[in-house]
């Protein structure tokens, strides 16, 4: 290692050598405290050049001469953080990877949209007229799906296919030709797709299994358990087992988590209502019986404390849904600088306390890990995250770490009981 470079072995997605891309600075600058102060100051600086008007609001804020709080900070929060995010792109220098990332997460709520505009609005008001027969009208169906334009140069699967070849009838006039050639109109093809679209999941047609616009929210049974269960001896009532179909192997010590994907986190984005705007963010901050004004409990008798952290749980959801994963990140590591340790592996505390009481919570442990995962997942993924633990302007009462004061912690106890995080 020099004072310009940190090598490592070169591979197509992850270059030789790490040169940042903010002049003055080098790799080893990261880790001097020192050089982190004046790291905060550039970053400041280019706020400022980017939007003064909202260097001016955060500056107050971060001073405290005019600290904010509730959806006035959320909002500030969220603001700062896409700015965060440009500069440790450009520090980095990855912001092909980046806009990558962005385009691949943001073209999944395409999903989304098409259930919002097709299917709550055109696929509800049609049906099967007197003569008409539901393998013409399957037929036609498939001719335009295969004669309409999608969106090349990524993998997809068959719902974003689907939901890709609608959108572009959605984005044009009524009366325009849907197809060269054919004598449909759009909103003649948007009719003939949305009939073949209901007689299938009228039929329950398997191809439709697991599509996220389809999604319907399990209801939670608290009466008879919220684990669904067999008993497999009719003879032992006593005996009980899972269901098969959730059964995970173990493999020695082998790893054998299956974290959600793209398309499962963005299932669980959407879900998500953004309460951070409306204080209602009951995940982060507890939900509160409205009787009482205290922490309520559900029929378990467990109290809904919310994130034993307070992270900015809402307010990640809206930048990961933007597709920005490394300002999702910062937002994150302002009260959780250990966030590689949680996630969907120790605590749910924040689902337990999810606005939505009566049915499946959204699975907000399973988001964070993804934000996580996707910026370690970058070129120089773990360095911006360990970046992270030791400067970021969202955190306002220690933006970046300072030298060494003289005072040593000692940790006792592995695991999660032995994290220990010192900001003072």
């Amino acid at each position: 290692m020099n004072t310009t470079t940190r090598t490592l072995a070169a591979s197509p997605a992850h270059p030789a050598e790490l040169a940042l891309g903010i002049p003055g600075f080098t790799f080893l600058d990261l880790h001097r405290p020192e050089r982190l102060a004046d790291l905060h100051r550039t970053f400041l600086e280019g706020l400022r050049g980017a939007d003064a008007a909202l260097h001016e609001r955060w500056m107050r804020h971060a001073d405290g001469s005019a600290r904010v709080g509730g959806p006035a900070e959320s909002t500030l929060l969220i603001e700062v953080s896409r700015h965060v995010s440009a500069f440790v792109a450009r520090l980095f220098r990855i912001e092909g990877a980046v806009a990558a990332r962005r385009q691949a997460l943001t073209d999944r709520l395409i999903v989304y949209r098409v259930r919002d505009r097709f299917l709550k609005k055109v696929v509800k008001r049609v049906s099967l007229a007197e003569g008409q027969r539901p393998e013409d009208v399957h037929a036609r169906a498939a001719a335009l799906l295969d004669a309409l334009p999608g969106r090349p140069g990524r993998e997809i699967d068959a719902e974003e296919r689907f939901a890709m070849r609608v959108w572009n009838l959605l984005e044009r006039p009524a009366d325009e030709a849907a197809v060269a050639g054919r004598q449909e109109t759009v909103a003649q093809a948007l009719e003939v797709l949305a009939l073949s679209f209901k007689l299938r999941e009228e039929a329950h047609d398997p191809s439709l299994s697991g599509w996220r616009m389809l999604r319907k929210p399990h209801e939670l049974d608290w009466e008879h358990g919220l684990v669904h269960h067999l008993r497999p001896i009719e003879s032992l009532p006593e005996a009980i087992e899972g269901s098969p179909k959730l059964f995970r192997r173990r493999d020695g010590f082998k790893l054998t988590d299956r974290r959600a994907n793209d398309a499962l986190v963005m299932n669980e984005i959407d879900q998500c209502v953004f309460c951070h705007e409306r204080e209602k963010d009951s995940c982060s901050k507890g939900l509160f019986d409205k009787k009482t004004a205290k922490i309520a409990q559900n029929p378990l008798g467990i109290d809904l404390n919310g994130c034993p952290l307070d992270e900015h749980i809402s307010e990640m959801h809206s930048l990961y849904a933007e597709g920005d994963p490394i300002g999702a990140l910062a937002l994150v590591t302002i009260r959780n600088p250990m966030c590689p340790g949680t996630g969907h592996r120790i605590c749910n505390d924040c689902m337990k306390a999810c606005i939505y009481q009566k049915q499946e919570p959204v699975n907000i442990p399973q988001i964070e890990t993804k934000a996580l995962s996707d910026v370690l997942d970058m070129p120089w993924g773990p360095e911006i995250w360990l970046l992270t633990t030791r400067w970021n302007p969202l955190r306002v009462e220690r933006p970046y770490a300072l030298p060494h004061n003289g005072i040593h912690v000692l940790v006792v106890g592995m695991g999660p009981a032995g994290y220990r995080w010192r900001t003072t």
